[in-house]
Parts: structure tokens; sequence; C-alpha cells
């Protein structure tokens, strides 16, 4: 059956424009050491979004109106569920590949910085 799930998803990657997409994608085929999973952490890599804050996160927005929006108002700039989301199969991405990437740890600074006061995160679940 995952060898079935596997090929239904490789077969269509060409496809895959979104960031959000591009994330799960990307942490399914590593978890299942595909072989292209190299390809999709390629793109996932020129997905990210680099304020010069030394962070890195991915934005379900493709554009560089997340970054204006974050400079601008720093202190009271919230990211969209999904942006934390993303990250954190991004970073389960780059963790799973065991390669001790310079970027892991900017990764876990956005994530740290995006909990609420009771410590833990958003939701992208509807009630």
């Amino acid at each position: 059956m995952a060898s079935k799930a596997l090929h239904c998803v490789t077969k269509n990657l060409d496809l895959i424009q979104d960031s959000y997409t591009t994330s799960l994608v990307t942490y399914a085929l590593v978890l299942a050491d595909h072989p292209k999973a190299e390809v999709m952490i390629s793109r996932l890599k020129n997905k990210t979004v680099s304020p010069n804050d030394g962070q890195i996160f991915w934005s379900a927005r493709n554009d560089k109106s997340v970054l204006i929006e974050k400079t601008r108002d720093d202190y009271n700039y919230k990211p969209a569920p999904a942006d934390v989301e993303m990250t954190g199969y991004a970073l389960l991405s780059y963790l799973k590949r065991k390669e001790l990437h310079k970027d892991i740890i900017k990764i876990v600074k956005w994530l740290s910085k995006q909990r609420n006061y009771y410590g833990g995160f958003s939701s992208t679940q509807v009630c």
C-alpha cells in the first residue's frame, strides 16, 4: 500500500508548486528514503523565507510581502498556522537526513519564537 502511495506522489512531483505541498511531500519522501527526496529537498530550500535576523521559515505566501510584513512590525507579527506547520515539516525533513545543516538552528530559532503564551502553537485544525 505504501509503495502505491509513493508512486502516486512521485509521478506528480512536477505539478507541485506551493510551499505547503512541497513540505509535506518532501517529508514523506525523506521518511521513505525515496531517491526523489533530494529533488524535493532542493525545491524546499528554494522556497525558504530568510529575513535578516538569522531565522528561516516557509510561508504559504510565495511572494516577498511576508518579509515586508514581518520586518515592518516584527513585535506584532504572527505567521499563519500553516507557516508553522510547513516549517515544522521542513525541520523534520532536514533532521531525518542526519545532516547537521547550518539552517537547522535558524529554523529552530524561528519555530521557537512562534509559541503562544501557553507554550504551544496555533492550530491548522478547524473546530
